[in-house]
This record gives C-alpha cells, structure tokens and sequence, in this order.
C-alpha cells in the first residue's frame, strides 16, 4: 500500500501572498515546512500561467497549479506539463464582454485595454509582473467605469459567461471554478488507488467552490481584518490576515 497523498490548494494574492506587497512574508517558512514534509502545494489562483511559473520558481512550487479561476490545470508534476483547458479562448471572453457590456449599457476596462504601465498602476505590480498579468489566455480581468456591474453581470450570463469579484478587479471568464479543476487533479491523484487527504485555503467568497472540493476547509481573514461570508461543513478560520493566517496551516496539516 502507498504512503496517503496529502495536498493542500492555496489561493494567492491575500492568502499565501500579501495583498498590498504581493510577498509571502510570514507564510514562507510555513510554506517550506510544508513541502519538506511532502505536502504537495498546489496554486488555485486567477493568476495568469506565466505569473504562476514566475511565482513557483521563486517559492519552489513546482507540482502543478490551478489558473485564471479554474480554466486552466497544470497536473501535479511540474508546471511545464501538458494543461488540461475548461476555459474559454481570451478573444472569445473579450468579444463576449464587450456584446454583454454594450447590452448592458455599461462601460468596462479591461486588461486588454490597458498597457502594462498602467496595470502597473492599477495593481502595484512592477512592470514585468504586469506584463505577466496582461498574459491571460482564458478570461479577461476589467474593472466597470460606468453602468451597473449586476446588469452587466446578468448579460454575460446570457452569452454564457460568468463574473467573479476579486480583491481590486471582476473578472468574466467561461463557466468553469476553482473547486472543479481541484476536483479534476483530486481524481487524478487517486487512480492508482492511492489515499489523498485533501485541504485548501482562501480569503474570500470566490474561493467558496475550492474550500467545498477538499476535505478539510480553510480560511485566512481577509485584507479589512475579518473573515469571508462562507458557511462550509469543517471550515477553520485561520486568525491571521492573508500570509499571518497561512503560517497556521503546518500546525494542522502536520499533528
């Protein structure tokens, strides 16, 4: 018999990563606990591929990752693999929200709009960590001017498209989430017949399919100091903001 697989999904950008510095600070000894234990540490992000690698060279997160909101799967066993798509094409996503925008009677902006600079300037990113962010293959990140985002959001589910809220930005993108991508590399991990113990951490709603796809549940507070509106079976809220919180997790993961 195998030894179990343990396996934890981790959001990003105010979770593993400070929501103002984009840095893992008090996480990142945590975090190489964890993979000198041997927990496989997989992103679950709407990060782009391209930041995912950059970030996964610099932390050693080299078993796979879950992109741009679940529409994309780089399988446990390097980020170079082979992905596995459940999204949708950027220029179909663009050309949607664009038709979903003007039925809407609502203006947006989105990171096709924009040069690098001025994501840059949006996000606090440094410029090549924006160029990398612009380098979206499946959804398309935009911030609405004028108009009402519930209307726009109501005319891109017409066009079968969806809009999550992140932390500075919506995002409208296919019909796919975190939770089902986590749950492909899940089954992927038990075809042998081998034992996965599965846990996951966000800090916001748009992590709520991630958290209920795994075993075991986590939340980090969130930028304004309190937690998500999220009510899942075994949630751990986790009393610390973003990467504070993050550096619990080997206390529970490792008894």
């Amino acid at each position: 018999m195998r030894d179990p697989v343990d396996v934890l999904f981790t959001d990003l950008d105010g979770t593993l990563l400070d929501h103002y510095t984009y840095r893992p600070g008090p996480a990142l000894p945590a975090l190489r606990r964890l993979l000198r234990a041997g927990v496989l540490v997989l992103p679950a992000t709407a990060k782009t591929l391209a930041e995912v690698r950059e970030i996964g060279a610099e932390l050693g997160l080299a078993d796979g990752a879950i992109v741009e909101n679940g529409a994309a799967v780089a399988p446990p066993g390097g980020l170079a693999g082979e992905l596995t798509v459940l999204g949708t094409p950027y220029q179909v996503v663009r050309e949607a929200l664009a038709g979903a925008a003007a039925d809407a009677g609502v203006r947006v902006r989105g990171y096709g709009d924009m040069t690098a600079e001025e994501v840059a300037a949006e996000t606090g990113l440094s410029l090549p960590e924006a160029v990398r962010a612009r380098s979206r293959q499946w959804s398309e990140t935009f911030l609405v001017t004028e108009g009402d985002p519930a209307a726009l959001a109501a005319a891109l589910r017409r066009r079968g498209l969806r809009t999550v809220r992140g932390a500075r930005f919506l995002t409208a993108m296919g019909d796919h989430d975190k939770g089902e991508a986590a749950r492909l590399v899940l089954r992927r991990l038990r075809r042998d017949g081998r034992a996965v113990r599965s846990w996951a951490v966000g800090d916001a709603a748009n992590d709520a399919e991630l958290l209920a796809a795994v075993d075991h549940p986590m939340l980090v507070r969130a930028g304004h100091g309190g937690w998500a509106d999220l009510d899942l079976p075994g949630l751990v809220r986790l009393d610390g903001v973003g990467p504070a919180g993050w550096a619990l997790i080997p206390e529970l993961m490792l008894r």
